[in-house]
């Protein structure tokens, strides 16, 4: 948990050209290894950028909806605190199962993120079921003259994965007119080819 949050201020110093980066990167690798940061602040920028992407490549990797990337932008709330993540996921397991702190700092990273996602789960669908009875759900429509059911949106790892674009062959016929170039812009697999009947 610790590195998560360490990682993902290394990523905002990145996108934000902050100038504490290098401090949040030598915190990361410190807190990796269990070494502190003055045996190797000195080193070489390159071997230290490389020791960081070791440390990351040695992370558990946890295949879960829930762990996939998003593109969405995340905005801090203003009761967030440095360090929130571990109380969130700690007491929504404590809640849900009872368990003590203790018992849940002990659990595998994947036990407990299959069950945070469950608990995510079971909370989402709950609150869909309420959002359901209430009328926001079913805002009035004034070109139709009726009120039609807007479902709740749901975080990006509940919702189904966009498929991919069928690709299909195109006629002669509607192609282009003309001297068509194309050097460069489609790989040779996209480029137009003439339909043999």
């Amino acid at each position: 948990m610790q590195l998560e949050s360490i990682k993902e201020k290394v990523i905002k110093a990145v996108e934000n050209e902050q100038l504490d980066f290098p401090d949040w990167l030598l915190l990361y690798i410190s807190t990796a290894l269990g070494v502190s940061s003055k045996y190797y602040e000195q080193a070489d920028w390159l071997k230290i950028v490389l020791l960081f992407y070791a440390c990351l490549s040695k992370s558990p990797i946890v295949k879960l909806p829930i762990t996939s990337p998003s593109f969405e932008k995340s905005k801090d709330e203003p009761w967030s605190y440095e360090g929130r993540i571990w109380y969130v996921y700690s007491n929504a397991l404590a809640s849900a199962y009872g368990w003590t702190l203790e018992y849940i700092s002990q659990l595998h990273v994947d036990e407990a993120l299959s069950m945070i996602q469950e608990v995510l789960v079971d909370g989402q669908l709950e609150h869909e079921f309420y959002y359901g009875l209430s009328e926001i759900a079913y805002p009035y429509d004034k070109n139709t003259k009726k009120s039609i059911f807007k479902p709740m949106e749901r975080p990006h790892w509940m919702r189904p994965k966009a498929k991919p674009i069928p690709r299909f062959k195109i006629p002669k016929s509607v192609m282009p007119m003309g001297n068509v170039v194309s050097a460069g812009v489609l790989g040779e697999e996209y480029q137009p080819k003439e339909i043999i009947h």
